[in-house]
């Protein structure tokens, strides 16, 4: 990373370091409400609206039921410009993941944080901040869940690695606790193949 530099901005994403094209680059953004721009009509704009939207219903509607998380998806899609149908998929998307056996495990931690936020001071003078999608301890451990919404798996393979090592590294930091497994949990994906285990 390079050197601060007077005026240069103080802080980099984990998305940003890791070169992720994803929708967790807002996420972990710190731009204020007014310099948030308007929903992004093109495919990838869609597309990222989609797993914004997805992520929301993950953080809110743990305990909801499937009825629950699809009047929530319909009431919050238009605000990320999402249609009826992008509405839905995402309320299915957020239920399937809800019933997975990892999630269910999850639900067993006594400590467990949806989309946690962290920051770290780093030796030159830059921030890293990062926002974990789903975070529980296990007496080994911290578990790291890291959502994603791709149609190809394998197409960012490479980046998302990078960003599951800097979660792992920040969470450890932070609170002196290993990371005993940590992963990618694909959405559009069912059964045992949704989740792949990068640590």
């Amino acid at each position: 990373m390079a050197a601060l530099k007077p005026g240069a901005r103080l802080f980099q994403t984990v998305t940003e370091l890791a070169h992720v094209a994803d929708e967790k680059g807002s996420g972990e953004s710190w731009e204020t409400a007014e310099d948030e721009q308007e929903p992004v009509y093109s495919a990838s704009g869609r597309a990222k609206a989609l797993g914004v939207l997805t992520h929301q219903l993950l953080e809110k509607g743990w305990d909801w039921d499937e009825a629950q998380i699809e009047r929530a998806a319909l009431a919050w899609a238009p605000r990320e410009g999402l249609d009826l149908q992008q509405a839905l998929e995402a309320a299915q998307l957020a239920s399937r993941a809800l019933k997975h056996p990892l999630l269910q495990r999850a639900r067993q931690s006594p400590t467990l944080f949806k989309e946690l936020p962290l920051t770290q001071k780093q030796e030159n003078g830059f921030f890293i901040k990062a926002t974990m999608d789903l975070v529980f301890f296990e007496p080994e451990g911290w578990v790291i869940v890291d959502y994603k919404t791709d149609r190809d798996p394998q197409g960012q393979r490479e980046a998302y690695g990078k960003q599951i090592e800097l979660y792992a590294r920040l969470l450890k930091d932070a609170t002196g606790f290993s990371v005993k497994e940590a992963g990618l949990y694909f959405l559009r994906q069912d059964g045992p193949g949704a989740w792949t285990r990068l640590k």
